[in-house]
């Protein structure tokens, strides 16, 4: 099993190559969590990338390891996604990451203003979007409910982008439970302010 330092030198070679085609890209779920302290390892890296960016994405993982395209499975409906092993390291691309649900299908069309923040991980600076986009995707992902708890939890001791939840809830269809659960969320850190 790779160690979290090996899993971010292989991240940190791609990083690069992503960079100097000038490609907008960043680095959600369970690696954007370990970058915040919120879980201490991350098994695989899920990129997001823009739209008319993928194909050169592609190109440059698959020049690093194997490619392995896949058809996302219900209740995914990602536009593209893409997985490779690069030196052991599962990395999956992801262009517009879809989600199917009971009031419709939640989209998610990463573009360079969904990156909250570079941070420096193994010598390379890593885009990184707002923890709020992955709170909702979370909640709308099956099987998830420990992360939600832990992402909750961590928004709400004083980490909590108010507005940036709100937009997101008004960006896509979203489940009446995700929807109610987010604004429990926010009432809950906005009171007194």
């Amino acid at each position: 099993m790779m160690t979290a330092p090996e899993k971010l030198s292989v991240l940190s070679q791609a990083a690069r190559l992503l960079d100097r085609e000038g490609l907008i890209w960043a680095a959600g779920a369970s690696l954007l969590l370990y970058s915040l302290g919120i879980v201490s390892d991350f098994h695989d890296v899920d990129l997001l990338i823009r739209k008319g960016d993928e194909a050169a994405a592609d190109q440059i993982l698959s020049s690093l390891g194997q490619p392995y395209p896949r058809r996302p499975q219900k209740p995914y409906a990602t536009e593209v996604f893409c997985e490779y092993n690069i030196r052991g390291l599962e990395i999956d691309l992801m262009c517009n990451l879809a989600v199917e649900h009971d009031s419709g299908c939640y989209v998610y069309c990463f573009e360079e203003s969904h990156v909250a923040e570079r941070r420096l991980l193994s010598g390379c600076m890593i885009p990184f979007p707002y923890l709020e986009d992955w709170y909702l995707l979370y909640q709308l992902f099956p099987d998830r409910e420990e992360k939600v708890r832990l992402v909750e939890e961590y928004l709400a001791a004083g980490h909590l982008n108010a507005g940036r939840l709100r937009r997101q809830l008004e960006a896509s269809p979203i489940p009446q439970h995700v929807q109610q659960r987010s604004e429990r969320l926010l009432r809950r850190c906005t009171a007194g302010t």
